[in-house]
């Protein structure tokens, strides 16, 4: 293990109570170190981030999180638990997350955190964290937790449905793929794509056509 995470748990370990935010991401911040350093605890997942578990003590726990681009964690808060995170490689994204007054979940702000970053959360503060950089750039993390995280609330921002006229459009759009026929009039649909036939005419093709209809409804659907 690299000297200067071994200083950083021994110091750590003086602490038999959960350690307040300032002085963890104190410590944390004090690091420098990179992925090399962290040696065999730099494994990946293939379908989603990982947790790799450095090493615990009295009051806290050390995690190393590897993120693949793409892979995100859920929207959840730490129960109890504060975190210092330290951004070894890569940028890492969190989001932040409210409650309304409708008791309905929403985005406050967002922010980027490049290598040697030092970002904090607490108890109930509700974020998500993520690898959104380009396909081939990896996101290495070192989080501290104290205590050590056992359980998280986990949120989601829930569906919403289609109202009454969107309804009403997106079965029209269905019918008239299926009829095969493009619209007429002023009415606003999006064109199907098409491709010759010698014997037909022009008929949509059915990648196109399975394009627009799931477009159409997941954009009303979010």
């Amino acid at each position: 293990m690299h000297p200067q995470l071994i200083r950083l748990f021994e110091e750590l370990d003086q602490f038999d109570k959960p350690i307040a935010v300032k002085p963890l991401r104190r410590m944390v911040r004090g690091l420098r170190i990179s992925r090399r350093d962290l040696g065999s605890y730099v494994r990946f997942g293939k379908s989603c981030y990982r947790r790799n578990l450095v090493h615990t003590g009295p009051a806290y726990q050390a995690l190393v999180l590897c993120w693949r681009s793409g892979q995100r964690s859920p929207i959840h808060d730490h129960r109890g638990s504060a975190c210092a995170v330290r951004v070894v490689e890569g940028i890492a994204t969190e989001t932040r997350f409210a409650v309304s007054p409708a008791g309905l979940l929403f985005p406050t702000d967002s922010s980027h955190a490049t290598e040697g970053s030092v970002c904090a959360s607490f108890d109930m503060d509700i974020h998500q964290m993520g690898n959104l950089q380009p396909a081939g750039r990896d996101l290495i993390t070192l989080h501290i937790y104290s205590p050590a995280l056992l359980a998280m609330g986990t949120y989601f921002l829930g569906n919403s449905v289609l109202g009454e006229d969107d309804r009403a459009v997106a079965m029209l759009i269905r019918q008239r793929v299926r009829n095969k026929a493009l619209p007429q009039g002023n009415f606003a649909v999006p064109r199907v794509h098409s491709l010759p036939n010698k014997r037909r005419g022009c008929v949509p093709t059915r990648r196109a056509s399975e394009r627009l209809l799931p477009k159409r409804i997941d954009a009303h659907a979010r």
